[in-house]
């Protein structure tokens, strides 16, 4: 049984879905750009390396577009340049999940803490989550200086909700970023499988597995 109090998430394919948009930002402006357009894995990595927090944006970005050949005195321009598009695109791209708009409300009737912890740069996530109209605070790990899955990461979560982390349920749809730390920050943890993936067989299950949002508000009722 969940004894639960306040409820962070995830928002990439867990709230809302972007369909891609920095790929695609990334992409159309290299190819406008650089001498050698990269592959869609070479943005794939370049983007994997920025969210996982091993590089900044600003140096991701630069040393990407260095490697396709765009003049060396014009990189420092790119990151603004990316910014501006991603930010101007985002509110023809992103939607909500479905159901999260319903299931945002429930809680929001209930008096239910809310919160959004995401990987990302802070402006972009901060607009995502808007653009849903969710109605709770947005940490982002630019922001705060940690990224996931470090169980620090959900603690200040947690500590700026001014809630206890032990009676924090946390969803989201990465096994490895998500479920793994929320557990080892203490929290309860929901996987969103919505789109009916194996769960890694290496790492801690999570409490609660959902393949809807409907189904996220029975399980909180149940507990």
């Amino acid at each position: 049984m969940l004894s639960v109090s306040a409820v962070l998430f995830d928002f990439d394919h867990t709230l809302g879905l972007d369909h891609h948009l920095e790929h695609d930002v990334i992409a159309q402006l290299a190819a406008e750009v650089c001498k050698q357009p990269p592959l869609p894995a070479d943005v794939d990595a370049a983007l994997a390396c920025f969210r996982s927090g091993t590089l900044g944006l600003d140096e991701t970005l630069i040393e990407s577009f260095r490697a396709w050949g765009y003049p060396p005195l014009r990189l420092a321009d790119i990151p603004d340049e990316f910014r501006s598009r991603a930010l101007r695109e985002a509110p023809t791209r992103v939607t909500p999940v479905e159901g999260a708009c319903e299931m945002l409300a429930t809680l929001r009737a209930r008096n239910m803490t809310l919160g959004i912890l995401s990987n990302g740069w802070t402006e972009l996530q901060v607009l995502k989550a808007r653009l849903i109209g969710f109605p709770g605070p947005v940490f982002v790990s630019q922001q705060i200086g940690v990224w996931k899955p470090d169980p620090n990461a959900f603690l200040i979560a947690a500590q700026r909700l001014k809630v206890a982390a032990a009676s924090t349920l946390y969803a989201g749809d990465e096994p490895s970023v998500d479920i793994a730390g929320a557990k080892a920050a203490g929290m309860f943890a929901a996987w969103t499988d919505f789109e009916r993936r194996r769960y890694p067989a290496d790492v801690l299950k999570p409490d609660i597995v959902l393949r809807d949002w409907r189904q996220f508000v029975e399980a909180l009722e149940a507990g």
